[in-house]
């Protein structure tokens, strides 16, 4: 699903995503429940990009926008929406000449994108599994 643009740079690889399923906090988190998709602009040379994830992701912002610094693409408008249900970010996008985003690069921002929020995902999960770990207590060292 990667086109090289250095996701790992982001985040770190704590999880590999196997399929469409990620495993967090003993439930499972489809990818259906983030969606990433390209709205209808009539007249405009921006792309209107909707982002929806779930709200215990944190502030998407940040890692969207260096996602769309290495994909070389220009970030114009942002607005951004919290309800109980999650989080919607609205993003106005041209690529870095200021020519319209193509049909080929929305699917490969969209990959990039939804690949992104798999990986916020499961480093939640991660850090929540260490958080609920007790914490022991260094052990005496032994005598001589």
């Amino acid at each position: 699903m990667s086109t090289g643009c250095g996701l790992q740079a982001l985040l770190p690889r704590q999880e590999l995503l196997a399929g469409h399923v990620v495993a967090i906090s003993g439930r499972y988190l489809t990818l259906m429940s983030r969606r990433v998709r390209f709205l209808p602009a009539a007249g405009t040379l921006l792309s209107q990009l909707e982002v929806e994830s779930p709200r215990r992701l944190g502030p998407l912002l940040p890692h969207l926008t260096k996602l769309l610094f290495q994909l070389r693409i220009q970030l114009v408008r942002v607005e951004a929406r919290l309800d109980p249900s999650g989080r919607v970010e609205r993003l106005w996008l041209v690529e870095f000449d200021g020519a319209p985003v193509g049909a080929a690069r929305r699917l490969e921002i969209q990959s990039e994108i939804l690949e992104l929020l798999g990986l916020l995902a499961a480093q939640e999960a991660s850090d929540a599994r260490r958080a609920r770990r007790p914490s022991r207590a260094p052990e005496p060292p032994e005598a001589a």
